[in-house]
């Protein structure tokens, strides 16, 4: 009897080490078919990303008013659009419209996220205290 069990337990091993070394083959194969895919492009950081790259932009009088006083042009906002990064800590996905927090080389946006467009409602530039006599 605890030959059979011992048998047993060897069979399922072996599957077990074969299955994990088919999958680690097919695995590197697709890798290497397929170089250039973005793999993690599901995630919600990159998802919000490809919405804010793919919408109209637009900007509320206090934002423009905040971007002029601190010296921020809209090429910095449309770089940060590209190469900045989502603080989900800081957003409110769960508002309509959406509320983001979006910084890139120590300046930080707060926009407004629809289906077709991304608003720039504010701007600021970190730990910089710069007064600006904008309305909100």
């Amino acid at each position: 009897m605890h030959f059979c069990g011992n048998l047993k337990t060897m069979k399922f091993r072996r599957r077990l080490l074969l299955f994990a070394t088919g999958l680690t083959i097919g695995c590197l194969l697709v890798f290497m078919m397929f170089p250039n895919y973005d793999w993690l492009g599901w995630l919600p950081g990159k998802q919000i990303m490809k919405q804010i790259q793919s919408s109209k932009t637009l900007v509320t009088n206090h934002g423009l008013c905040r971007m002029d006083c601190q010296g921020i042009s809209m090429e910095n906002f449309e770089t940060a659009k590209w190469q900045g990064e989502v603080d989900f800590s800081k957003s409110d996905a769960q508002n309509n419209p959406k509320r983001y927090f979006l910084s890139h080389n120590n300046v930080n946006y707060i926009i407004l996220c629809t289906d077709s467009t991304v608003t720039v409602a504010e701007a600021s530039r970190e730990g910089e205290k710069i007064k600006c006599d904008c309305a909100p």
